[in-house]
């Protein structure tokens, strides 16, 4: 479980897959009041993350606010294998250049988190794949490199090395939008904003992709047009 400190308590910024957190209904933007009976307000998140570990199998109690609601959890601590990547293809029917669309969801950039998404995009690029959504939503941050390595997957620049050992890099790509808008320099803004009520999870994904009646809803031929 990844939290963040603030004058209030401890706010999760998401709760491990399969873990003991994500199985107590813990959500994002939920607060930590307090852990075994102590305040956590003004706590440093290092002492919190102190407080939240502990043997496996031992328990921790903890106080959480969701919206206005307050209640007690008491979780019972597990070692989490963490997988960091779950991916899906969508097929929506009815589209034609669109019609399978790769979801990879990122949730943290720890030491599988590369090669997770490398298996992920060949995957889903064996079944004819051509268009990705990478979801980096409540993602908890992580190992540096790992960002830097998932970044080069979508090819931008190539380093080769010199005599004297050291290294010259060439961009042999952009980064665009759908629109040809390059963003070096600039950043991203999006060009379609989610819906407030969008789903964080894959199977909510395809089902707003499939159900035009949803009021999640997103076209997916409008989403990868090339305007």
């Amino acid at each position: 479980m990844a939290v963040n400190g603030s004058p209030t308590g401890v706010v999760v910024i998401s709760a491990n897959p399969g873990g003991p957190a994500e199985k107590a209904g813990i959500l994002p933007g939920d607060v930590i009041l307090a852990i075994d009976n102590r305040s956590t307000e003004d706590m440093d998140i290092y002492d919190a993350a102190e407080l939240l570990q502990g043997a496996e199998g031992s328990s921790v109690d903890l106080s959480i606010r969701s919206g206005v609601d307050t209640r007690n959890v008491v979780l019972k601590r597990q070692t989490v294998t963490l997988n960091p990547v779950r991916s899906r293809m969508c097929e929506i029917p009815g589209a034609k250049d669109s019609s399978k669309i790769g979801y990879i969801k990122l949730t943290t950039f720890n030491q599988n988190a590369s090669e997770s998404v490398r298996e992920a995009i060949k995957t889903l690029r064996d079944n004819n794949v051509k268009s990705f959504v990478l979801d980096l939503r409540n993602n908890s941050g992580g190992l540096f490199p790992e960002g830097i390595e998932i970044a080069k997957i979508w090819k931008i620049q190539s380093v080769f090395a010199l005599s004297d050992g050291s290294g010259l890099a060439v961009t042999v790509a952009r980064y665009e939008t759908p629109a040809h808008t390059d963003i070096d320099k600039v950043g991203v803004i999006p060009d379609r904003p989610l819906p407030a009520s969008f789903p964080s999870d894959e199977d909510g994904f395809c089902s707003c992709l499939r159900d035009p009646t949803a009021p999640c809803n997103l076209n997916a031929a409008q989403l990868f047009a090339r305007s």
